[in-house]
């Protein structure tokens, strides 16, 4: 597993919101960080996905659609509930809290 941290940020270009998570690669951290990004989509505008160092993409190097692993997916889920529980901004996201809602299978699809 490798280490990817997301920030994701405001139409304004500031960082609403971030979050430690692990993948299986650049890939699978893609797909994750996609899947994030568009559930939050009510507040924000873009995202980073770095590994140490290194940017790995922005919205900019174009969508994923994969259908996700079941790990991916519990990542996911792991990352919006940080999300959520989080002092930040993209705590508040309305959007990213009805996804969560959705993928723990809470309300209808």
């Amino acid at each position: 597993m490798r280490s990817y941290r997301l920030y994701l940020c405001g139409s304004d270009l500031k960082i609403i919101g971030k979050s430690d998570f692990t993948a299986e690669g650049h890939i699978s951290a893609l797909n994750v960080a996609d899947r994030i990004f568009r559930a939050c989509g009510d507040i924000c505008g873009s995202y980073e996905l770095w590994e140490g160092k290194t940017r790995i993409s922005s919205p900019a190097d174009g969508g994923r659609a994969a259908v996700l692993s079941n790990y991916e997916q519990q990542v996911v889920i792991d990352t919006e509930i940080a999300l959520r529980d989080s002092w930040t901004k993209i705590g508040k996201s309305r959007d990213l809290l009805a996804a969560l809602e959705r993928l723990q299978g809470r309300a209808p699809n």
